[in-house]
């Protein structure tokens, strides 16, 4: 019966530490790509110089 909970508490280890290096894999990967807002703003394009239109929208 002691043998049982201990190879649980064993298995129950080994999922926490897996789940844990897969976490900080996460974390690493997010922490190594730039940031990268698609979401918001002008498609991506607002660091683009308009150089032609005008503010009233003329060419």
């Amino acid at each position: 019966m002691i043998e049982r909970g201990l190879q649980e508490q064993d298995q129950l280890k080994a999922i926490r530490e897996t789940i844990l290096k897969k976490e900080e894999a996460k974390v690493k990967e997010a922490q190594a790509e730039p940031d990268r807002d698609f979401e918001g703003g002008f498609g991506g394009q607002e660091d683009l110089e308009d150089r032609y239109a005008t503010t009233s929208g003329e060419h």
